[in-house]
């Protein structure tokens, strides 16, 4: 199977991915739709699916579309067929916040949509990019590695946790090479206004309180630039062993209330508008949750770049720029 160049910093990862063909699911997502930019930018063959089209603008100029959802087979080969890329970068997920439920659409996305790539890649020299997520771990507390055992407790950590360990088993039966990323706590510029930093900053710029939970428990904050960069990494760099799982996050606990402070403070806004307390605490709540980075360091030449307090400012910049 062809490979990408050996590359050794994240500058040779840039120059290992342009002129080459990638193909994006999840295209329009929010992880996805900043991988998208940062390809084009790269000078790769940018393939991007997605349910619904984008409409066409600068930001998606050097993109070749193609209508299809993970869950239909058809569109999707049909993709991979055009394409012929060097890497499939499979974003594709359902169930990344509050308000996506549906436990039989999380499972047909997830995983079904996963089998789906595989189908579509069958033949083709490629390698796959996996996303995953840090709901695998489960309930599992502190610093959390690879190496723990998942134990999901959510219908989307189990869903995509068998997608993980699907891809990992067709990797040892096949040799393609392929690499898994978890993200943890991604946030940044456009993202959707459920999770928790869009919500407290829309929520400020009306002029409105912000009901929150105590938010004792730490979690690990990731600016989105910094898990596109590990997504290059895991296109370009030569592999130890093929369905490797890397954490990617910022390594670095902060309590969710602290999160909520600094986003106020960045705003200018009074502690007084934040009502914590105002949400009940969940059974998640007990338990910190960050990454030991270690081995995407080690492996992927991963390091986090974007502090907490700087990837805040950019994303309070971006929404009160942004059209309402």
């Amino acid at each position: 199977m062809p490979r990408f160049p050996i590359a050794g910093s994240a500058d040779a990862d840039v120059e290992a991915i342009r002129g080459r063909a990638v193909l994006v699911t999840g295209a329009t997502g929010f992880i996805g739709k900043h991988l998208i930019q940062a390809l084009v930018a790269a000078g790769a063959v940018v393939h991007g699916v997605a349910r619904v089209l984008p409409a066409r603008d600068r930001a998606h100029d050097g993109v070749v579309w193609h209508p299809g959802d993970v869950t239909d087979p058809l569109p999707l080969q049909e993709a991979v067929a055009r394409a012929a890329p060097a890497c499939v970068f499979h974003l594709a997920a359902y169930g990344t916040t509050p308000l996506q439920r549906d436990a039989g659409r999380m499972r047909a996305t997830n995983l079904g949509g996963t089998e789906n790539v595989w189908k579509a890649m069958a033949g083709r020299g490629a390698r796959l990019v996996q996303t995953g997520t840090y709901a695998e771990y489960g309930l599992s507390s502190g610093q959390l590695s690879e190496d723990i055992e998942c134990r999901p407790t959510t219908d989307y950590g189990r869903s995509l946790h068998d997608a993980t360990s699907y891809s990992r088993s067709r990797a040892a039966a096949t040799g393609r090479e392929v690499v898994i990323l978890r993200p943890f706590a991604t946030y940044g510029p456009d993202d959707r206004p459920e999770r928790l930093i869009p919500h407290v900053i829309t929520t400020l710029l009306r002029g409105e309180t912000v009901d929150a939970t105590e938010g004792q428990q730490r979690r690990d904050y990731s600016f989105v630039s910094d898990q596109v960069a590990a997504l290059f990494a895991a296109a370009a760099r030569p592999l130890t062993e093929t369905g490797r799982v890397y954490n990617v996050g910022s390594g670095e606990p902060i309590a969710v209330r602290s999160v909520v402070e600094l986003v106020a403070a960045a705003m200018q806004a009074p502690l007084a508008q934040i009502r914590f307390g105002g949400v009940p605490s969940r059974a998640s709540d007990a338990f910190d949750m960050f990454a030991d980075i270690s081995r995407a360091r080690r492996e992927l030449g991963f390091e986090p770049r974007v502090p907490l307090t700087e990837g805040i400012a950019q994303t309070v910049a971006w929404y009160r720029s942004a059209p309402a």
